[in-house]
């Protein structure tokens, strides 16, 4: 084992021999240099790791590779956790990449610091790494140290967000919490993963600046309309059940269930529908877990929004067909 490192990167791999390059240069031009990389081949059939081992054996970063059948992002940085020992973790996707001076700001707070997470600002690039959206265009930095809750009811207030690789956690804070990835999600698993750390988190600490990128590829889980899309249900429920377990009456577990829930299942399904999926749509509609995930919805504000996921939360509980016509349309209008 490694010791002593500062950080652990942990990068699941799958298929993309094309983008690692770019993700693995982005370590190799940091300017603080305590730090493993700790790479979880998930079963690719292409020559991402022979393409990771050639370009990592012409560096200095200290790495190991893991190789693992096929069972998803989730699995992956699950065993990238088992296998780390930095004091940080960062999970960081082959196609996406940060900034070099993030880890020198990262031993900065960590050493007038000692807090579970730290987040700070990212944007969103096409794959020619072109900016798409900035952080700081649309949410607001924390000046202070706060608890993981306050900044978990920033987030479902849309005042602040928290993308995977936007953020770091102690590793024995998540080892000591029993953190974990929902190995059977193959959507909203991170979010639920973040959520879970901010239920549990006594001190967060917020960098004021953009220090990671995440790529925007339309090969990704999140730019298809795979049915896969709909375990976001599995990951929020987990999620559910981990926080029942501190405490049962928790406001912010019947806010999730009332307002995230559902707009995070109708989300998916929006997503999810195609010209040729009119039964699969409407076998999803008719699964009582689905059902049981909209009911909860209530419209307490009379904002755009709201109104909106109200009008397709009451579409999908009565009329399936016409939810599916309604999005049919609205997605190949030309």
């Amino acid at each position: 084992m490694i010791e002593g490192k500062l950080i652990s990167v942990i990068i699941p791999v799958f298929n993309t021999e094309k983008y690692i390059v770019s993700c693995l240069k982005s370590l190799v031009n940091q300017t603080y240099v305590n730090f493993e990389v700790i790479i979880v081949d998930d079963g690719s059939t292409d020559k991402s790791c022979e393409v990771i081992k050639e370009f990592l054996n012409s560096t200095s970063l200290e790495y190991k590779i893991f190789k693992k059948t096929n069972g998803g992002v989730s699995s992956a940085r699950n065993l990238g956790i088992t296998n780390s020992n930095g004091k940080y973790l960062l999970f960081l996707d082959s196609d996406d990449f940060v900034e070099n001076v993030l880890f020198e700001k990262i031993e900065a707070v960590t050493t007038e610091n000692n807090v579970d997470m730290i987040f700070y600002g990212f944007d969103m690039v096409n794959e020619q790494h072109e900016a798409m959206w900035s952080y700081e265009d649309n949410f607001r930095y924390i000046q202070e140290i706060l608890s993981g809750k306050k900044i978990m009811k920033d987030i479902l207030d849309e005042k602040v967000l928290i993308w995977t690789s936007s953020v770091m956690y102690r590793r024995e804070f998540v080892i000591e919490n029993n953190i974990k990835y929902l190995e059977t999600a193959y959507n909203g698993e991170d979010q639920a993963f973040t959520y879970k750390a901010l239920y549990r988190c006594s001190k967060i600490f917020n960098i004021n600046q953009v220090l990671a990128h995440y790529v925007q590829r339309h090969g990704s889980i999140s730019h298809s309309n795979s049915l896969k899309r709909i375990t976001v249900l599995d990951a929020f429920e987990d999620l559910c059940n981990y926080m029942q377990i501190y405490n049962e009456e928790d406001s912010l577990i019947k806010e999730i269930k009332q307002k995230k829930i559902p707009s995070e299942v109708i989300y998916a399904l929006t997503q999810i529908v195609s010209k040729d999926n009119k039964k699969q749509i409407k076998n999803l509609l008719k699964m009582q877990n689905i059902r049981s995930s909209l009911r909860p919805f209530k419209l307490n504000n009379l904002n755009k929004k709201d109104f909106k996921l109200f009008v397709r939360v009451k579409l999908a509980l009565l009329t399936p067909t016409l939810f599916y016509y309604y999005y049919v349309l609205k997605k190949y209008k030309s």
